[in-house]
């Protein structure tokens, strides 16, 4: 690149950028992707709300518990994920405990395997890149505790309401029906 006496840029070459794409060719076009292999497949995320809120709270409060009195995560998580009330809870367990056996940190483990919310697994993260993993598990649990008694409150509180309604529909619907 030269400049002149003005400043001015004279002498540009174009550059040429090769990005390494190729034309599919007609046999790629012809042939269909594989498809997944059916032994290595892998548990998926569990859906929301597919695990009990008192599931959730007893497996972090147990683990709090083992990892505090020095039980080993991957130990913690195989004796917890036995006890586990369904066979794919149980099986996400397993999932995640093979992680972690493998070196992989229990909170990826963990947000992998979708049992918690975002939140938690961040504490829990903390907790776990602190050094204060247990302190942070009984954190979650009473964290999850406390929804689950405000959750309980809203159902009860809402289930009366709900019963008057239904009742006065079916006196309404009576009323009008004999008349």
């Amino acid at each position: 690149m030269l400049q002149n006496q003005n400043n001015k840029i004279t002498d540009i070459k174009p550059v040429e950028i090769k990005l390494g794409i190729t034309k599919p060719t007609d046999d790629a076009k012809n042939t269909l992707p594989a498809g997944p292999d059916p032994n290595d497949m892998k548990v998926k995320k569990l859906a929301p709300g597919s695990v009990s809120r008192e599931s959730k709270e007893y497996l972090v409060d147990n683990l709090s518990m083992l990892i505090a009195s020095g039980v080993p995560i991957g130990e913690a998580l195989e004796t917890i994920g036995k006890e586990m009330p369904t066979k794919k809870v149980r099986k996400v367990m397993d999932e995640m405990c093979a992680k972690v056996d493998e070196g992989s940190a229990f909170w990826i483990a963990l947000r992998d395997s979708g049992m918690l919310d975002t939140s938690a697994v961040a504490i829990i993260r903390a907790g776990e890149e602190s050094g204060r993993l247990s302190e942070n598990l009984h954190v979650v649990a009473e964290q999850i505790h406390k929804n689950n008694i405000m959750t309980s409150k809203v159902r009860s509180a809402l289930l009366y309401p709900a019963f008057l309604i239904v009742l006065l529909i079916l006196v309404g619907s009576g009323i009008g029906l004999f008349l």
